[in-house]
This record gives C-alpha cells, structure tokens and sequence, in this order.
C-alpha cells in the first residue's frame, strides 16, 4: 500500500488513537470521575460495576475525536468493523455484532446523553465537547433504557452553564487534515441557558491508486445544542437537537488480494491462504489443485485481477462510482447522517426525582463497494439505509434514602427500519442488459419495558443490589428480493418473505432481565463486589443476501440470554497516590446470536457459547507529575460447535476477542516560567484474534501493538495549549475488516487501519 505524503495546517478528523481505562491526564492520572452507571452522581471507585471512564479534558489530551477509538485501549474492549471500518460497534468481553445491515441492534448498548443509538451504523460517530464517556462491562438490563447482554457505552456532552465560556480549537496535520472544533455558550436570563458546538473535519485521499483515482478521504460535519430551562431548584428542562454528517470513499479501504481456498476432499472450504505468484489453481485440496477451471494467470483472481502495484497483501483499486442501479437513488459518495432531538425534564418532590426523556432519532447511510477488484470489476453491492425512524420515552422515578436507594420506571421504543441492498452484474446474465439484484427489507420494532433496582445498606458494610426488567418485544419484517435492469425493468421476483407469506415474520417476545449484587466496603479506599447478571436481547430477522432456497425459519433468529457471574475490586492506597481495580467474570452464553459469513451468504443464527476473563488495571502517581497506567485483559470468548461448513462443526472463537490486550501509559507534567509542558506516551498490545467466526487465517490477525506520542504546551492562565501528537509512531498494519471470497472470486476483500498520522493543534479556551 503507498500512501501519499500530503499535509497542512486546521482541523482534522482524528486518526486511530485510544486511551487507558482509569482517569487520566491534565492534572492527574487519579483525577476522581464523577459517573452516573446506577442512576445517579458516584465516583467510579464507589460503584460495585467494572467500570471505565473518562473525563472530556482527557479524550482531549489524548486526541481522541471518534467514537469507537476508545475501545483499542481499554482492557477487554474492542471494536467490530466492516465496509473499510466505515461501520464501526463495539464488541466487550467477547460480546459482539459484526453483521453490518441496517436493521440489526447491537448486544453492547451505545448512549448519547441517555438516549439509546438503535442503529449499528450510529455507533460511529464524531466526539466532540464531550464532558464524559463511561463504559460498563457486561449485561445492562435493570436500570438502562435498552436491554443490553454485553455492556454499554454512554457519551455525555457538555451542558449550558450560568457562566458564558467556550472555546476554539484547530488542528490539522498529515493528509491535509483540517478543520475546527469550537463551542460556546452561557445565560440567555437569569432562568434560561444555552450551550451551542460543532465540528467540521476533513482529510485528503490516503491511497495512492495507481489505477485510479486517489482514495480514502473524509469530511465530517457535526452540529449540536442545548437549551436549559431552570426556574427553581426542583424543576429543569433540557431541551437538545443535534445533526451530523460523514461522508468518505471508504470503499477504496476495501482491497483486494488475491487468496487460495483451503478444501477438503468434497470440496468444502476449511481456511485460506494468499496464493502465489504462479499458482493458477481454483483452490488447494489433500491432494492438491481442485476445482473448476484455472485461474487466468499467476497469482490473479478467478477473473485475471493482480495486485497493480506488487506490494502483497495490501492493494490499491478504483471505487466502484456511480450508483448500482437507476432504481436506487442515491450519491455516488458514500456517507451516514444522523439527527435528532431530545427533551429530559426533571422534577425534585423532597427525597423523589421523576426524570422523563423523550426523544426523536432519525438516520440514515449508503456503502458502495466493489466485490472483485480491477479496472473492469465484474461484481459490486451497494447497502443502504433509507430512513431510521426511532422514537423514544423513558420515564423514572428515583428516591435516595439513609439506608436505601430505589429506581423504578418505564420504557418504550419504536423502530421503523427501511433498508435496500443490492448486488450489481455486468452482462453475461442471458438479460439484453446489465442487471442488479436488489433486496428491500423493512423492519418494524416494539419494544415496551418496566424496570427498577434497589440498593440496600444491610450494615455499614455491606450493601444488596437487586434489579429486575420485563421487555415485551414485537417485531414485524417485510423481504423482497427481485433481479432488476439498469432500465428499471423487474425481471424476476426471487423472493417475498413477510406476514402475508410466513407466520415467522411477524415474532413476539416477553423477555426478562436481572441482577443481584453484594458490595462490601470493609474500608473507606476499599471495595469488593459480587454480581450475577441475566442480560438479553431480542431476536430478529436476517437479510440473506442469496435467498432463493433460504428455508423461512432460517429468517428469523432467537433471542439471546447471557448470565454473567462476576467478582472484582477496588482499592486506593497511599493516599490516593495508587488505585487498583480487578476482576473476573464467566459468562454462561445461550443462544448467542453469531454473525457467519459463508461466500456470499450473511445471516445469523443462534449458538451456545461460554466467555471467561479477568481485567487488572493500575493507576499511579510514584511523584509530582509523573503519572503511570497499566492495564490488563484475558477473555477466553468460544462459540460452540460452529457449523464451518457442511462437514465440519466445531468450537470457534468468537471474532473481535483477542485473548491478551494490554495497555500502558506515561506522562509527565512539569513547570515552566512561563506556563508548562506535558509529554505522554502511550501503547496498547492486541493478541492475535480473528474477524470472522469462521475463523479461517484470511480473517485473522497477528498480535500487534499501537503506539502514541504527544506533547503538549499549557500557558500560564490556562487559556490556551498547543498540542503535537504522533498517532501509529511505529506505523503498524493490521486489518479493520476481513471477509474470504476464495470460493467466489479467488480473493479476500479486506481494509487496514490508517497509517502513522502526525498532527499540531491549538485551542483556546475563554
């Protein structure tokens, strides 16, 4: 992969950087982060949970700007890809979603300000003015909105003050990176405040095409506000809509090397290998080349496709352009949108808080994609959401008493999902034109829960969690297939599958979750915690993307039941000069909803599975402005008796769980005359895991370690910095997204993450 050397100076979407999982950095490594994970204000080293946190000024000293770039450093966290790492979820302890269409929900629950992100696609998304970002590890299903078998991770933005402050902030460095990051707000009167920030971020082409156009560039546009009402102690309401947009060629991340099926000797694909420069074989079997036909030449695709520039793994191809048919209509960029709007009201009634949030989400996303690469490629898809509409309403009552705490409250939400997917074919089809296979597939969800949680001081000691959630969940689908011209003349009807056709399309579910919890704090610095959580979540609908003979129960998967076992702790010492939290855990995983990638069939299906772990982690400030951070994961994440292919079923791990995953961090703060100087440097070590649950060595990859470096200049009064940062320092490779088209087209389809990335920002604060 070439990737050109082009610069400048503005603001930019930040590259692959991550952080450490306990709080961070501008003052101190043991700065107290305020949380609210059980429904109200606690400091994470007082809640019984595995927690991680982080305070907006440390996002911002590690250059955190994305989403989904906490997950590379936070012990047992990762992050799911596809389509070039355009759609992006998280995956925890082993927990995951990796099929990328539209209509599915992931199993770790992502938040933005309480308000539950439906769509996979959502999840990726700019963060900018951020005061916070928790995540909590493992089932969420007595206190948050959406029931949730891994975790979830909730962004909490910064909200308007009686005090008018804001701030600028411009960046820009490798790729022509550019842009600004800015928000500013303060009273309107003395009841009334408002809070206003946004984003635009853009980045030339990284890839040097040698057969086309330059590739992967990116805009990012975001926009968001706040309107608080406060006439009184006892009542505010927080009024807030927020806009974004990110628009990129990320097809071009795809690429294209040519591979070798691994077969047995009925034929059956087992694994997967690069082929060599002069192999010709359809595939390799025990006794050698099989298969029908011969490649064209060495080392090419089944239909003569190389590599242009001889570089191995890593290629360079033309975006597919255009649009794949004329009853699609759509840019030829690709791009996700996301809006929405969002009223939290709260009243106090002396020891009583009713909190209400109703919101109103709308999105939407296209991916265009080239399946076989080349100047002439002979097969692309494009998959599309065309409208996300979700509607919300939470309502909880709360009360803090001496020796008791209680949350009790509703929640409803509504889905209406309408998607399209389509595979482009060039002639050859025995059709006087080129023709698509397009799939329309709308979902409808329902969802109605009712939830509470009670915390209860047994001794000054000891303290009982009890939770419990009842979901009733009802979802309708709606499939067709058809094969298409470029004229728009429908040529053939392949499929229909909803309630008129199949009683499976229209499921209903009364679903529950819970949890039990005892914390002990035979100390003030000192916690020990033991929980049992019983988290689910709702079954669903697949699109298959080869559906004719597709059985109609094959449609429809179950829902999933996760119970986690877990013990932990948290200790401070020396004066809060060292914290240091632990745990262990073992999921007991039923019906676990796997994503197979099979050719060219994408669906899910329910297996039984089993995760265990444990997670150290370690803060410490050894002196005055030196502050240290170590972190530790082991998940042991196996899918049972996986249906490789038709005549091997076995055990596989589950993708995006690497066994170790390990992280450090030092900076070090110190005085100037006139102002002060920080310099950090940070790493985290990935284990070998796998992208795909087929396991195959295409969609592996092999341990690697990411390493960040930044210094950073504060002025005397604080007002402004100038930071310089080095993301990727030793310019490591690894794939983002992997998917084996060995038995289709002789080739992988996969995407890398972005090369080393320096960059120079500067902000000022008033």
């Amino acid at each position: 992969m070439k990737i050109l050397q082009k610069s400048a100076l503005g603001v930019a979407l930040a590259g692959v950087v991550a952080v450490p999982s306990v709080p961070a950095y501008a003052a101190s490594a043991l700065e107290e982060i305020i949380v609210t994970a059980q429904r109200r204000e606690q400091s994470v080293q007082d809640v019984g949970i595995a927690i991680d946190a982080y305070s907006g000024e440390q996002l911002k000293n590690l250059g955190i700007e994305n989403s989904t770039e906490i997950a590379l450093f936070t012990p047992g966290v990762n992050a799911t890809g596809a389509q070039g790492g355009f759609l992006q979820s998280f995956s925890i302890r082993g927990v995951t979603q990796n099929d990328f269409n539209p209509h599915q929900e992931s199993p770790v629950a992502a938040y933005i300000d309480d308000v539950y992100i439906s769509s996979l696609q959502g999840q990726t998304f700019a963060l900018f003015d951020s005061q916070r970002v928790e995540i909590l590890k493992g089932p969420q299903g007595t206190l948050f909105g959406r029931n949730a078998t891994g975790g979830l991770v909730h962004y909490v933005t910064n909200k308007p003050t009686p005090e008018f402050n804001g701030f600028v902030d411009l960046t820009g460095g490798r790729f022509d990176m550019r842009g600004m990051e800015a928000a500013f707000g303060g009273p309107i009167s003395d009841t009334l405040m408002f809070r206003v920030a946004g984003l635009y971020s853009e980045h030339n082409p990284i890839l040097d095409n040698l057969i086309g156009p330059d590739q992967w560039d990116n805009e990012t546009k975001a926009l968001r506000a706040h309107l608080l009402f406060e006439p009184n102690e006892d009542f505010s309401a927080l009024i807030s809509g927020r806009t974004g947009k990110v628009t990129t060629t990320i097809s071009a991340a795809n690429q294209f090397p040519s591979s070798m099926a691994i077969v047995d000797e009925n034929g059956f694909q087992y694994d997967g290998r690069p082929i060599g420069s002069d192999e010709t074989a359809f595939a390799i079997g025990p006794n050698g080349p099989i298969g029908v036909g011969t490649r064209p030449c060495g080392g090419c695709d089944f239909f003569g496709y190389r590599d242009p520039d001889g570089s191995g793994e890593t290629t360079a191809d033309q975006y597919i352009g255009g649009d794949p048919s004329a009853t699609v209509d759509m840019p030829s960029e690709n791009w996700s949108e996301a809006n929405g709007v969002t009223a939290n009201l709260t009243w106090r009634m002396g020891d009583l808080e009713i909190v209400s949030i109703t919101d109103y989400s709308y999105f939407e996303w296209r991916v265009g994609a080239t399946l076989v690469g080349g100047e002439n490629f002979d097969l692309a898809n494009d998959t599309y959401a065309k409208g996300i509409d979700q509607w919300s309403q939470e309502v909880r009552i709360s009360a803090d008493y001496e020796e008791f705490r209680w949350v009790v409250g509703v929640y409803a939400l509504s889905i209406e999902s309408d998607n399209g997917f389509a595979f482009g074919y060039l002639p050859g089809t025995g059709i006087p034109e080129p023709v698509d296979q397009l799939f329309n597939f709308e979902q409808e969800t329902g969802s109605l829960s009712v939830f509470g949680q009670l915390e209860w001081d047994l001794t000054p000691e000891f303290t009982a969690i009890v939770g419990l959630r009842g979901i009733r969940e009802e979802k309708e689908y709606d499939f067709r297939s058809t094969l298409t011209g470029e004229s728009g003349t429908e040529y053939a009807e392949l499929r229909v599958f909803n309630p008129d056709t199949s009683d499976l399309a229209d499921q209903e579910a009364d679903l529950w979750s819970a949890k039990l919890g005892l914390n002990w704090t035979p100390a003030e610095d000192t916690l020990f915690y033991g929980t049992i959580n019983r988290g689910v979540k709702a079954g669903g609908f697949n699109n298959p993307t080869t559906p004719v003979g597709f059985p109609d129960e094959n449609f429809y998967f179950e829902p999933e039941e996760l119970v986690a076992y877990e013990l932990g702790f948290k200790k401070s010492a020396l004066g809060n000069r060292v914290t240091v939290n632990g745990a262990a855990y073992y999921y007991d995983y039923q019906s676990y909803q796997a994503y197979q990638n099979e050719q060219l069939l994408n669906f899910l299906f329910n297996l039984d599975a089993e995760v265990y772990g444990a997670e150290l982690e370690l803060v410490a400030r050894p002196m005055e402005g030196l502050d240290l951070l170590l972190g530790a994961a082991y998940v042991d994440a196996t899918a049972k008796d996986v249906p490789v292919n038709p005549a091997l079923t076995t055990d596989r791990q589950i993708p995006f769980s690497p066994q170790w995953n390990l992280n450090a961090l030092v900076r070090y703060e110190w005085p100037l005359s006139f102002g002060r100087m920080a310099a950090q440097l940070d790493s985290a070590y990935l284990d070998e895991h796998y992208l795909q649950l087929n396991n195959f060595s295409t969609n592996s990859n092999d341990a690697y370690v990411i390493t960040n470096a930044r210094l950073t200049y504060y002025s005397q009064d604080d007002r402004w910095q100038i930071d310089g940062a080095v993301k990727n320092l030793t310019d490591e490779t690894y794939k983002v997204s992997a998917f084996d088209t060995s038995l289709n087209f002789g080739n992988l389809i996969v995407a890398f993450n972005k090369p080393r990335i320096w960059e120079v920002s500067f902000r000022y604060n008033w």
